[in-house]
């Protein structure tokens, strides 16, 4: 009886410790698509930069 319970308490750490880590890489995704979000904003940027740089090139 006692191993039974020693079993129960260890796959309820195993359930929390998973539950945690879930959470932890959900977190970590929403970072990681903030970052995602400001890269694609930065190279919208950049290739506009680019795209008025060539057209001042071509009036050149």
């Amino acid at each position: 009886m006692e191993q039974e319970t020693i079993l129960k308490e260890i796959l309820n750490v195993l359930k929390l410790h998973g539950e945690q880590m879930n959470n932890r890489f959900e977190q970590m995704d929403s970072r990681f698509e903030q970052l995602e979000n400001k890269f694609d904003q930065r190279f919208d940027r950049l290739e506009k930069k680019v795209d008025g740089i060539r057209v001042e090139l071509t009036e050149t």
